[in-house]
């Protein structure tokens, strides 16, 4: 059986709003001529609002770069939430691949610290992520527990992430703080995602997986065998035979 598809309350509140406007005047003017005028520019200023309406949703979605975000896989989702909460004033370090114990990301800010779990879903996120970083935020000392997706929650999550005290960052509000950051620190998610090796490039040495280090002179990619495989490459540069 097919999923009946919910209404939009917007397009509700139009419907409404119109047949309001049709009994209120036919009820005033007792003139069928002068209500279906009214009827028809009710409905014109109304397709205008609904354009507008859309030209602003789609124009925030190009800002945000979403759909370019859309196709990151995780690894490089993790590194560009790392950029944006920097330009949002966090001190952020990305977690290891292994042994992060449910934390992709620390944040720091006004002497608060943050662990965030980040998921690159194409569909919503379920109570796993919620029970992973409560977890995590114990482990790190954390005053404060985020769940960060591309996409939306199930309400099993939500409700366990209330229970919990997670903030819960979806789709939209994740938008939101993308279009929040000054233009000028404002990373951009197409750049990363041709730049940034995904999780599933592998060391040239030993074909092993590549995570992110960093030494003293900026963030390379190093083998996680290190140091039995010293294997390293540099961002935006992606190993050979890939």
């Amino acid at each position: 059986m097919a999923k009946k598809k919910k209404a939009d309350p917007v397009e509700e509140l139009v419907k409404l709003l119109l047949i309001i406007v049709i009994i209120g005047v036919y009820l005033l003017t007792r003139s069928i001529q002068i209500t279906i005028v009214a009827a028809i520019l009710t409905t014109i200023c109304i397709v205008v609002v609904i354009f507008y309406r859309s030209y602003v949703k789609n124009k925030k979605l190009k800002l945000s770069g979403i759909s370019e975000i859309d196709k990151m896989d995780g690894f490089q989702f993790e590194y560009y939430l790392s950029l944006v909460f920097k330009g949002l004033g966090y001190k952020s370090k990305v977690t290891k691949s292994r042994g992060d114990f449910g934390a992709d990301l620390v944040l720091t800010k006004d002497s608060q610290k943050v662990v965030v779990q980040a998921k690159r879903y194409s569909k919503k996120v379920g109570i796993k992520a919620i029970q992973e970083i409560n977890t995590s935020r114990n482990y790190y000392g954390a005053e404060h527990a985020w769940v960060v997706s591309n996409n939306y929650f199930t309400k099993p999550a939500q409700v366990l992430a209330e229970k919990n005290q997670v903030h819960l960052v979806d789709r939209e509000e994740l938008m939101k703080m993308i279009l929040k950051i000054n233009p000028n620190f404002k990373p951009n998610p197409n750049i990363i995602r041709h730049s940034v090796p995904p999780k599933s490039i592998k060391c040239p040495r030993c074909r092993s997986v590549m995570v992110l280090r960093q030494s003293k002179y900026g963030e390379f990619y190093g083998c996680s065998n290190y140091p039995k495989c010293t294997g390293r490459l540099q961002i935006g540069k992606a190993p050979k035979g890939r």
